[in-house]
C-alpha cells in the first residue's frame, strides 16, 4: 500500500496533472495484448531528469516500488505492466527532447520519451546524411526503450548503436557513462567505453537504474538501395536458405536484417494494407478475396527478404551474387526506385488494380530498411482474429481484444539450427491448436533472432490461458534444446530467475549498490531484494 503522503510530496514537485489516479486512468495503463494482470498504485510524468530524480528520491523515502517506462508499446511483452504489483508508474514519455544532432560525424542525443517517428522527421527536415535505424514497430515506440530490450532493427542490433548513457540510480543520484563521466565532448560520443571499467552494459536489461538520455548512432545513407524478396518452392529447403545468407554476410553482400516470414507470419502483414490501396481505388474485397489474390502472388509457405545498400556499382555486383545464391530455392525479385513510378508501369502494363495495390501496401513496409517508420505493421496484430483497426492502431492495441505474446530465441545462423528451431516451434504450437507467426531474422553474421508471434482474442479467457501456456511450453522446450530467449515477458522474468545461480547472486549484489532500497523495477531481470512476491499469476 503506497502511503498518501508520497502522492502529495510528488504532486508538490511535478504538480497535480503530472500524478495519475483515477480508475480510468489506472485501467488504461493495465491493459495489455498479453492478457496478463497487475494492480498499479499510480502514474507518475516527469518531464525532465531531475525531475525523475526527485521522483526517486521522493519514492525511496516512502520505500515505494517505481516501474519506469517509455513510450510503454512493449507489446506481445506485458506493455506498461510492471513485474510487481503495487508499484507506481514512472512514465517517461515527457522525456522527449532531441538534445543534439551532429549531422557530420552521424549522431543524435536524445531523451528516453523519444520516439522513432520523431527523430526520423527530424533528420529528414535537416536533410541529414544521416538516418536512424528504425524497428518494424510503431514509429511511436521509444528508441531508447527498445535499445534497453536489446531490440533489433533493419540494419543491426539496437543495443550496439547505444552508447554514453544518462542514468538516474536507485538514489536519486545521477551517473554518465563513457568519457562522458569525465569531462563533456564530442569524444564522449563516439567511444563508448570511456577509461577503465565500462558501466554501459550493466544498464541493459537490468533495473539499476533509469536511463532519462543517451547517444544513439545513425546509419549513413547509401546511393542506392534494392530490396529483395522471393518465395520458397520447397519449405524444407529453409534451412539451406540460411546457410546461404549467411554466406552472403560473411562476404559483406548483405549488410542488412535479412528476414524469411512463413505465410501466417506474412499474409496478417500485407493483407489488411492490400485491403486499404484496393479500398483507395474503389475496388473492395471481402477477407476470402484478399487470401485468394495473396495465393496467387505469393506461392509457397516461406518467404525471404532483404536490402542491398550502398553505391550503384556495388549493389549491381551484390544484386548478381544474391541472384546466383538464392536462385536455386526460388525466383528473386529486385525493386527499387520510385513507388510511384513502379506502381504507373505496373498500370499500364497489366490494367489490373491488385498488383498496383500489393506494390502500394508493400511499400512503407520496404521504406523501413531505409530509415522510415511505420504504422503500416500494426494492423498485422488486428488481422488473425478478425479485427480492423482504427486510424491509430497504436492506441488502440492494448485495448482491443486483439491478443498478441511473442516467443524470442536466439539461434546459431545455420541450417540446422533453423531445421530444429522450427520443428520446436511447430511441434509444440501444434498441441494447443495454434498457428505461429514466425519470422527468422539474420540478427549478425553468426545469429538468427527469431520472433514468433501467437495470436488469440484475449476477450476469450479460456484461449488467452491457452495461449499463455503455450509460451511457457514453447519457450521451455526451446531453451533444452539451446535456444534461449534473449528478452522476456513481465511472467517470464521471476521464473527465469535463479536466485543460487553465481552469475544472478552477482546482479542481485550489484542491485544492492545501485538501488539499495529495491526502488527500481522490482524483480526485472534480478532476484528481488525484498521477500514480497515479485508477480502476480495472469488472468
Amino acid at each position: 500500500m503506497v502511503h498518501p503522503d508520497f502522492f502529495s510530496d510528488i504532486e508538490s514537485i511535478l504538480g497535480v496533472a503530472a500524478v495519475l489516479r483515477s480508475r480510468s486512468d489506472l485501467l488504461s495503463y493495465t491493459e495489455n495484448t498479453s492478457g496478463f494482470f497487475r494492480e498499479i498504485a499510480g502514474i507518475l510524468l516527469p518531464k525532465t531528469t531531475a525531475d525523475v530524480q526527485s521522483c526517486v528520491r521522493v519514492a525511496r523515502r516512502f520505500k515505494t516500488p517505481l516501474y519506469p517506462i517509455s513510450a510503454g508499446k512493449n507489446w506481445g511483452m506485458g506493455s506498461r505492466l510492471p513485474i510487481r504489483d503495487g508499484s507506481v508508474i514512472l512514465d517517461l514519455k515527457h522525456l522527449n527532447r532531441i538534445r543534439k544532432i551532429d549531422g557530420n560525424m552521424g549522431y543524435a542525443v536524445i531523451e528516453a520519451g523519444v520516439t522513432q517517428t520523431q527523430l526520423a522527421q527530424q533528420l529528414r527536415s535537416q536533410n541529414c546524411s544521416y538516418f536512424l535505424d528504425v524497428t518494424g514497430s510503431s514509429g511511436h515506440s521509444s528508441i531508447i526503450g527498445n535499445a534497453m530490450e536489446r531490440g533489433i532493427s533493419y540494419n543491426g542490433l539496437r543495443a550496439e548503436q547505444l552508447m554514453h548513457l544518462e542514468i538516474v540510480d536507485g538514489r536519486g543520484e545521477l551517473i554518465r557513462t563513457g568519457f562522458q563521466a569525465q569531462s563533456e565532448g564530442t569524444l564522449s560520443e563516439l567511444y563508448r567505453y570511456g577509461v577503465g571499467p565500462s558501466l554501459d552494459q550493466l544498464f541493459f536489461e537490468s533495473n539499476f537504474g533509469i536511463v532519462t538520455a543517451a547517444t544513439v548512432h545513425l546509419l549513413p545513407k547509401t546511393e542506392k538501395q534494392i530490396q529483395f524478396s522471393l518465395s520458397l518452392r520447397d519449405a524444407s529447403a529453409l534451412p539451406d536458405v540460411f546457410d546461404a545468407l549467411r554466406t552472403l554476410r560473411e562476404r559483406r553482400f548483405l549488410f542488412c536484417t535479412a528476414r524469411a516470414g512463413n505465410k501466417d507470419r506474412l499474409y496478417p502483414l500485407i493483407a489488411p494494407l492490400l485491403q486499404r490501396e484496393l479500398e483507395k481505388m474503389g475496388a473492395k474485397r471481402t477477407r476470402p478475396e484478399l487470401l485468394e489474390i495473396l495465393n496467387r502472388h505469393f506461392k509457397g509457405t516461406w518467404f525471404v527478404g532483404g536490402a542491398i545498400a550502398g553505391t550503384r556499382a556495388f549493389t549491381a555486383v551484390a544484386q548478381k551474387e544474391v541472384r546466383k545464391t538464392l536462385g536455386k530455392f526460388g525466383t528473386p525479385r529486385f525493386m527499387s526506385g520510385d513507388k510511384a513510378q513502379w506502381i504507373g508501369h505496373l498500370t499500364r502494363l497489366v490494367r489490373m488494380k491488385e498488383i498496383p495495390a500489393l506494390i502500394s501496401a508493400l511499400g512503407s513496409l520496404q521504406n523501413l530498411a531505409r530509415g522510415i517508420p511505420t504504422e503500416d505493421t500494426l494492423p498485422s496484430v488486428f488481422w488473425p482474429v478478425g479485427l480492423s483497426p482504427s486510424k491509430d492502431p497504436a492506441a488502440e492495441i492494448d485495448r482491443s481484444a486483439a491478443g498478441l505474446l511473442f516467443s524470442a530465441p536466439l539461434a546459431p545462423l545455420n541450417g540446422a539450427s533453423v531445421a530444429m528451431l522450427i520443428q520446436v516451434i511447430e511441434s509444440v504450437c501444434v498441441k494447443y491448436a495454434l498457428s505461429p507467426a514466425i519470422t527468422l531474422n539474420t540478427a549478425t553474421d553468426r545469429l538468427i533472432e527469431a520472433v514468433i508471434s501467437l495470436h488469440f482474442n484475449k476477450q476469450d479467457s479460456v484461449v488467452t490461458k491457452k495461449a499463455q501456456m503455450c509460451l511457457k511450453d514453447l519457450n521451455a522446450e526451446l531453451a533444452r534444446q539451446g535456444f534461449f530467449q534473449y528478452r522476456l515477458t513481465v511472467e517470464d522474468m521471476p521464473e527465469a530467475i535463479n536466485p543460487n545461480n553465481p552469475g544472478w547472486t552477482l546482479i542481485r549484489e550489484l542491485k544492492t549498490l545501485f538501488d539499495p532500497d529495491d526502488i527500481i523495477a522490482s524483480g526485472r531481470y534480478c532476484p528481488p531484494l525484498t521477500g514480497l512476491d515479485s508477480a502476480k499469476s495472469p488472468t
